[in-house]
Order: C-alpha cells, then structure tokens, then sequence
C-alpha cells in the first residue's frame, strides 16, 4: 500500500448530460505543490460517473497510502459516506479532507469520525504532508496558511499536467487570492481578508502559456476579478488570445469603456453580484453599494455585447419581501433580468453571518445547504412565494426540474418486467446517475418487487441519482410515486436543496406511456401532478394538444431527427426526450448548456 489519491466529488445536476463542472483545481494545485504524478488525482470520467459502491471499488483496487478528499457542500455527504467505506476496506490508510466546508465552527462535521486529518484554509502549505516531507501530524483539525503567498508562486497544475485542459471545455485560473469584500454571507473574506494579487503581466502570460495547452473559455475563480490596480492592463493583454473568459466583477466600477474592454478582452458574460434593492441591508451585510450602479453596469455590458449573469439573495440580515423584489423590478425595468440567479441565503460554515443570525432572527440549517428557514417577515413557504415573484417579474424560472433519464442503452440502466417470474436480479449496475425501468399491467400489485428493486439500488449507491420510470400496461394509484419516493434512504445537500425547490431528489418517479392512447386523459392529468410523464410518440406533432396543456413530454425513436429543426418548432425544449443516447446528449448540449 502507498502513494497518494486526491477526490473530488461533482453535484448532482437536474440531468444525466448535465455537465458537472467537477474542475480539481484545488486538488490539482496541492497535487502540483507536492510535486506528485498526474495519476495522484482520482481519473476524472471515474470521479463524474461512479456510483458510491464502484468508486469504493475503484480507489480500493489503487491501494492508495493516503487519501484526500476536497469538501464542498454539495459532496461533504457523500464524501463522508466514501471515506467510512474506505475506513474498513483500507484500515491502515490516512484519510484527509480539506476545502470550504472545513472551518473551526462546523460542529457536525468535525464530530464525525470519517477522517484521520481535517485542514482548514490554504492546502499548499501543508503539500509536505503528501510528498512526506512533513511527518503526518495526529488526528484532528488543523490551520494552514499564512496568507503570505500569490498565485504564481507555487507550480501550476495546468501546466505541469497534472490537469489536462479539455478541447472545448473550461480551465480555472487564479490570479487574485483573497478579497477586499467584506460579505457576511461569505466563509472566503474571513480566512483571506486581504487579496494577494499577481501582477496583470504575469496574469497574461501564465494564461498565454495555459492557452497554448488546449481548451474553451476561460474561466477566472477571482472573488473579484476587478479588484486589481492593474485591470485595464489585464484586459489589454487578455485580448490577444482569443480566448473566451468569464469572471465575477463588482459591478459599481463598470462603465461603458469597461464593458467594451471586457468584450474585447473575450468576456461574452460576467457575473455580478446585486443581492437587494435596499442599500441599508448591503451595508449592513459588509458590502456597501449602491445597487442602482450595478443595475446600471449591467445595462452598459448588455449593450457591449457582454451578458450580465445577475445574483439576488433571499432573506439577507434585516432585509424583507422588498429587497429581493426590488432588486428583481430594477433589473426587468433596465431590461437586464435575462440572466438572474434567485438564490436562498446560506449561512455557510466559516462566515461571519453564522454568528450574527440569531440577531437578526434568522435560523438556519445544520446541514448542507445551511439555507436560512426562518427569518423575521416569514419561513419556508413565504421565501419561497418570493422566488415565485421574481420569476413572475423576469418571466421564467431559473431553476430546472429534474429532467428523467429516458435513453435506451445507457450504462446504469436496468429494465424489469414486473409481469414475468422474479428472477435473481443480481449486482446492480453502479453509476453516479442511473435509471430503473419497471413495467407491468399491474403495477400497484407489483409494490413488493417495485420495494425490493427500488431499496436493491439505493443500497449499492445512496448519495447518487437513481430515475424510476414506470412504464404502465394499464393505470396505476395516483399515490404510487409517493410511495416510491418514500423509500429513499438518506437525506443530504441534494435532497435537502431539491425539497426546498419543490422537486425530487436523487430518487426521481417519472412515467413513460407507450402508447398514450390506452389511457384516460383525466388520469394522466391526475398522475402529471404527482410525476413527470412522457409519451413515446413518432413526432412532436403527434401529441394531442391536451396532453400538450397538461405537460406532458414526448420521447422520439430513431436517429433522423433535424435538432435544429425540432428546436426551432418547440417553445418547450425540455419537454422533448429522445431514445437515442447520441440525440438525448446533444439535445442537453443545446438547452442544458452540456459538454
């Protein structure tokens, strides 16, 4: 047993062709710092598609001395889950963590057991640990980083191979550590109040460098790409790649010369933070600003060609209703609302608003996400009727629904007829997102094989994404899907954020009709409330119009279809399946924004 292994686990996303963004930079940037080989990163394609019990299995058969693991929110479960696994099949093994979710005031994670080591901030300096330089210190929870280096002074992973950029995909650049804001929703100013910045020269040349490598856009992690005496050099210097880029920016310094200059430099959006209409509430969140210039700055990059990707935060400290309202009205009233992102508000483990939540009457909770539930005006329901505002007030709902995973011939899927003899299914198949088809003329007589089937898989692999398609020779109970959703097993940052927005979780009901026609309309209206349901039709067209108006989705056969065409056609793209995987994924690609 020996050598190193770094994990870093995706979000599960409303699709199986979603694409993850599951970057390693941090791991990537350790890896480098300690100056270990590539394969010290767990494979990519393995890190995006393994279910819990075959990524088990994959790191096992690696025998690997130490084991680290990168933690966010929305992987701290699950990588949790991984390492308990690994406890027992790999007992003389370290087990590591670091990333966001380790702070000092994390109770129910540093109570846990699952890891030998928890770090809090900067891994670099502790890179000794992996090459064994540094003897591996007793378990517990330790703090790294002085805050006395910038970006640059450590081997770049990119171009050290450890990551390898993808034709067409993104690449992660730092050029800022730290930040001059002081956002008391966010755990990064706390452990780094004080930005480290490469000079715009290096920045251009590092990323002339990377260029040359391969790769799509690129995308700047800088908390705030704009706080840096240099930036008009940098954008000057970005312009001769022709590279695609994307960053966060303080909008308030954003005028009409710097959106052109963005454009040029490759910008084709940028993200701003706008949070509320109510200055006093910025203010008193630590960012002072004066929301009407960013409305404003979002204006001037629209009209340079440049897409405004906005953020507004429900249920900031001493905010109301109004705030996010207003926010929302401000940026419909500018034209500038095409891209908002509605967010609850998180206290996040290490930020400053944990500790003054209770003041402001705000609870929260314990676990990932860490939304606030309460506040003074109101909870759950009324936060959630001021989202339903603001999508009322933009005209669309940011938020997609799971979308039911429908394709023949995927991987993960396994499909039983419930009408034939029990047979011994055996191991099921073990894959991040996976699907289970169930047909029967009966199926509500079918519920101890649909148990039995539905708990076979959730026991293999719990913290990922298993569809359940029912796919009915005759009507069944209007509570079946319930039913089946009841049987999930564990409750984590995926169940937890898709409850709070109204849909399923990693266990998502749908029902496939094969032929529509066998089936009363007012009980497909009735199971449309309760699942999604998809007809398998030979065109679009061929859906009566009052399926269409209840929702219901169309699955294509064949491989002639003009996409293109069928977009161009359709006011609801989403709504259309295909049983071809080739189609399923290039239609994702179109309106998921995959691969």
């Amino acid at each position: 047993m020996g050598g190193v292994l770094l994990v870093q686990l995706p979000l599960n996303g409303t699709a199986a062709f979603e694409p993850t963004g599951n970057t390693p930079l941090a791991a990537g940037m350790l890896a480098a710092a300690a100056g270990l080989p590539p394969e010290a990163l767990l494979d990519g394609t393995e890190a995006d598609t393994l279910g819990d019990r075959a990524l088990v299995d994959a790191i096992v058969r690696r025998k690997p001395g130490i084991v680290g693991f990168t933690l966010y929110s929305w992987n701290v479960e699950r990588s949790i889950y991984i390492a308990s696994r690994l406890r027992r099949a790999l007992p003389d093994a370290k087990l590591l963590a670091g990333g966001p979710e380790v702070q000092p005031d994390n109770a129910w994670l540093l109570a846990g057991n699952a890891f030998d080591l928890l770090v809090a901030g900067e891994g670099e300096p502790l890179a000794g640990l992996l090459s064994g330089e540094i003897p591996f210190p007793a378990a517990g929870l330790i703090e790294s980083g002085l805050q006395s280096f910038i970006p640059g002074e450590y081997p770049d992973p990119w171009l050290g191979g450890i990551l390898t950029p993808e034709p067409g995909g993104s690449v992660s650049l730092e050029t800022i550590r730290g930040c001059p804001s002081g956002c008391v929703y966010c755990g990064y100013r706390r452990r780094h109040p004080f930005p480290r910045i490469m000079s715009a020269h290096d920045a251009v040349e590092h990323a002339r460098k990377i260029s040359a490598l391969g790769g799509g856009e690129f995308v700047f992690i800088d908390p705030t790409f704009n706080a840096r005496p240099d930036f008009d050099r940098l954008l000057r210097g970005l312009e001769g790649l022709g590279r695609k880029c994307f960053a966060e920016l303080r909008g308030e310094s954003v005028d009409a010369k710097v959106a052109a200059a963005l454009r040029r430099a490759g910008f084709e959006s940028v993200e701003l933070g706008l949070q509320t209409s109510d200055r006093g509430v910025l203010a008193r969140c630590g960012r002072p600003s004066d929301p009407t210039e960013v409305v404003r700055a979002a204006s001037c990059l629209l009209e340079k060609g440049v897409t405004p990707v906005v953020d507004i935060i429900i249920g900031l400290p001493g905010d109301g209703r109004e705030g996010p309202i207003g926010a929302a009205g401000m940026l419909a009233e500018a034209g500038a609302g095409g891209r908002v992102q509605a967010f609850y508000l998180s206290a996040l483990p290490g930020t400053e608003l944990r500790t003054i939540a209770g003041r402001y009457g705000l609870r929260f909770m314990d676990r990932p996400p860490y939304y606030v539930e309460e506040t003074p005006w109101g909870g759950v329901a009324e936060m959630a009727a001021v989202r339903e505002e603001i999508s009322d007030i933009l005209g669309y709902d940011a938020d997609l629904e799971p979308r039911p995973l429908l394709v023949e011939g995927w991987e993960g899927s396994e499909t039983f007829d419930l009408d034939l003899p029990a047979l011994d299914p055996g191991a099921p198949p073990s894959f991040r997102h996976g699907s289970l088809t169930l047909r029967s003329s009966d199926l509500d007589g079918r519920w101890e094989r649909i148990e039995a089937l539905v708990r076979r898989r959730l026991e293999a692999d719990p913290y990922c994404v298993l569809d359940v398609v029912l796919a009915p020779g005759a009507p069944f109970s209007s509570d079946l899907p319930d039913r089946i959703r009841k049987l999930a097993r564990c409750s984590d940052y995926s169940s937890r954020t898709a409850a709070r927005h109204g849909y399923d979780g990693n266990l998502r009901v749908s029902t496939l009709l094969g032929d529509y026609r066998r089936f009363d309309i007012a009980w497909i209206d009735g199971i449309s409330c309760e699942c999604p349901v998809v007809a398998v039709v030979d065109s679009p067209e061929a859906l009566p119009a009052e399926l269409r108006a209840l929702g219901t989705g169309v699955r294509l056969s064949g491989p002639g279809w003009d996409l293109a065409g069928l977009a161009a056609s359709t006011d609801d793209p989403l709504s259309i399946f295909f049983e071809s995987i080739l189609l399923e994924r290039l239609w994702c690609s179109m309106h998921l924004g995959s691969e």
